[in-house]
């Protein structure tokens, strides 16, 4: 009579130890993805052009740095708009703006908000548009003027 509760104890033993081992093989994707170490780090960056008046801001994405992602959705502020551009296959989305003259620097931020692949990343770039409506980088000679300024307010 012995034997038999110490063969229930060790089955009972064994079915627990099955069961944990199935419950931390089933939970490890969920817990690599939840504290992000299946994710790959990402690079974003910010371009601006000027092609005629308004104002050309190109997004590019790479996670990790040099390699493009596609179909990704980044956000892109400028001058008090913002806009949600999809990449393309090499990694890049563009927004238009209408931006004028200003007194002020204008400040562009890009943000990429990640997934279940990608960490998040972020991208922060300014320029001023001069009186004469020709954007520059802040410390870009121009042909009109030693130092690209902000537009005078008089």
């Amino acid at each position: 009579m012995i034997q038999k509760p110490i063969t229930r104890s060790v089955i009972a033993a064994v079915v627990v130890v099955g069961m944990l081992t199935l419950c931390l093989e089933t939970a490890k994707p969920l817990t690599n993805t939840a504290l992000g170490q299946a994710k790959t780090s990402c690079h974003l960056g910010l371009v601006w052009m000027q092609p005629k008046k308004e104002m050309l801001i190109h997004s590019f994405l790479e996670c990790p740095k040099g390699t493009p992602v596609s179909g990704a959705t980044v956000d892109i502020s400028a001058g008090g708009s913002s806009k949600s551009v999809t990449t393309d296959s090499k990694g890049v989305g563009s927004a238009t703006f209408d931006l004028g003259p200003s007194s002020s620097t204008y400040h562009v931020k890009g943000n990429y908000a990640g997934n279940d692949e990608h960490e998040s990343a972020t991208a922060e770039t300014s320029f001023n548009i001069g009186n004469d409506g020709e954007a520059c980088s802040g410390h870009e000679k121009g042909p009109s003027r030693e130092l690209c300024l902000p537009a005078s307010t008089g």
